[in-house]
């Protein structure tokens, strides 16, 4: 898949406290959300050592940006993703959106 290389090496020596502090939103519970605006802001990212907990609570600001976060995730895991399930309102907007691996519910052989 193309673009899975693309940030196998970013962050590779960071690690996931330096991101910057006035990238992090709080909501009225108290969870902090570390807010990525681009594919820059990967570079503050250590995505082989990210762990699942600290993964959860990354804001993207839009689809396409969480796609390429999650990607950059698997590429430095050596897996690829792909779009699974997308959740709606009463509306039809979508409320969430789920990324897994690429060759996740298919048989041995397939890919």
């Amino acid at each position: 898949m193309e673009g899975v290389d693309r940030y196998s090496n970013v962050g590779e020596n960071q690690t996931n406290d330096n991101f910057e502090e006035t990238r992090v939103d709080e909501s009225a519970d108290g969870t902090q959300w570390r807010r990525v605006d681009s594919t820059d802001d990967f570079v503050n990212i250590d995505f082989q050592n990210l762990t699942v907990d600290e993964m959860l609570k990354y804001s993207f600001r839009d689809l396409d940006l969480g796609y390429d976060f999650y990607n950059a995730y698997g590429g430095a895991k050596g897996f690829s993703i792909r779009r699974h399930l997308t959740g709606r309102n009463t509306k039809g907007e979508i409320v969430s959106k789920s990324f897994v691996c690429l060759k996740q519910g298919y048989a041995h052989g397939i890919f």
